[in-house]
């Protein structure tokens, strides 16, 4: 004679294989993508930034920064740039020749850097707690000068670098930060786990209103392969979730 309670051992035998093994594939899957990930992120960032890290670049902003000699000269450039010194001839600018070739380097320069940030947004906050504090410290030197020639040219010239240093500035940057818990990340995580704990909620009521119809041995099947089912949902749901927090890991 048929025993409904092998019905309901197959059901949970099947649900645990289920679960392991979407378990050890979440397990293979996250190594793989953690190496993967750490192995592009290294090629990426070394790539990103030597568009300001070359010596050209790096000598411009000692020059801002360090070289007391510069830094005057700076100072005196960006009380004279104006729409007045802009038709001014070579000749009577010649003085700040060499600061001001600094200056739109650098501007230029970190535009072209902020242009690629703006399209991968992982990388943008992972450089930006890297190198924030120098972007910050350039834009706050350089806005009144860009912001003059943008009066002046109108045509909307280093936006990037403007979204940048901007963002730079509102950032928090102290050590503190490292101690903040990703609220995002925790978020994807409450979502993963309710979403499985409702799948699992769903079920058991599912298992009490289908055991008294599914009696027949024949309609075994049926009830484990629902079984199954809800299982593999309940696992692709976390994956999903805890992969997407990763990724802001």
């Amino acid at each position: 004679m048929y025993d409904p309670s092998e019905l309901g051992l197959a059901s949970v035998i099947t649900a645990v294989l289920t679960a392991i093994g979407l378990i050890i594939a979440i397990i293979i899957n996250t190594v793989q993508l953690r190496g993967q990930k750490n192995q592009l992120f290294i090629s990426n960032f070394s790539e990103i930034t030597d568009h300001v890290g070359d010596d050209v670049t790096k000598e411009y902003r000692r020059w801002l920064f360090y070289d007391e000699e510069k830094k005057t000269l700076f100072e005196k450039f960006k009380k004279e740039y104006g729409l007045e010194y802009v038709k001014k001839s070579n000749e009577e600018k010649s003085q700040y020749k060499e600061i001001e070739k600094a200056v739109w380097h650098l501007a230029s320069r970190y535009d072209r850097f902020g242009f690629i940030l703006d399209q991968d947004k992982e990388m943008r906050k992972k450089i930006s707690d890297y190198h924030g504090q120098v972007i910050s410290k350039l834009w706050l030197a350089l806005e009144p000068l860009i912001d003059m020639r943008e009066d002046i040219e109108r045509d909307g010239a280093y936006k990037y670098f403007r979204k940048i240093g901007r963002k730079a500035i509102s950032a928090n940057y102290s050590s503190k930060e490292s101690g903040i818990i990703d609220k995002k990340h925790l978020r994807l995580t409450a979502i993963a786990i309710v979403a499985g704990a409702f799948i699992t909620i769903f079920y058991n009521l599912f298992d009490i209103w289908l055991t008294p119809i599914l009696q027949a041995p024949e309609q075994a099947t049926l009830k484990t392969s629902v079984s199954g089912v809800l299982a593999i949902i309940a696992g692709l749901i976390i994956y999903k979730y805890y992969t997407k927090s990763l990724k802001l890991s």
